[in-house]
């Protein structure tokens, strides 16, 4: 599981309202996407300085807890093979056909084989865009309150 820690700044209902502090140290961090809290923070709204997510509150959760959540590991790392080889996949699919067809519609392989490959990469990130709106629904792909941190909190300087 890759957890990261959150702060509830709203409870609505049986949902609770999470705002993350982004880390200034992420954006220098030689880890970068391999590291969990990068990964977690990627969930929330990009345009935000502080995301915030709604979750379910299994914990019973209050306003102002720091609580830990997470996301399975074999989720992010089957969400992070389709990012990469659905549109690369594609790309050589369709670049593979242009050098098939290329003749027959007038053009040269190669130009064809470029032109389809830059058409098969589009097509592979516009289905990726479709296919992760319908995976957003499923409650699998959502990250969860694991538990309240009660750990010291850290100093900040």
């Amino acid at each position: 599981m890759i957890e990261d820690v959150a702060t509830v700044i709203e409870v609505q209902g049986e949902n609770v309202v999470i705002e993350s502090v982004r880390k200034s140290s992420c954006s220098s961090c030689g880890a970068g996407s391999a590291c969990g809290t990068n990964v977690l923070a990627t969930l929330f709204d990009q345009t935000s300085q502080n995301p915030r997510l709604t979750l379910s509150n299994t914990i019973g959760a209050k306003v102002g807890d720091k609580v830990i959540i997470g996301i399975d590991e074999k989720i992010v790392i089957k969400s992070s093979f389709f990012v990469y080889i659905v549109p690369v996949l594609s790309m050589i699919l369709f670049a593979v056909i242009g050098l098939l067809v290329g003749d027959a519609v007038g053009l040269d392989k190669e130009s064809a084989s470029s032109i389809l490959g830059i058409i098969g990469l589009f097509l592979g990130f516009a289905w990726l865009y479709y296919y992760s709106k319908r995976l957003a629904t499923e409650k699998q792909y959502k990250p969860v309150l694991l538990r309240i941190d009660n750990s010291l909190p850290e100093c900040e300087s």
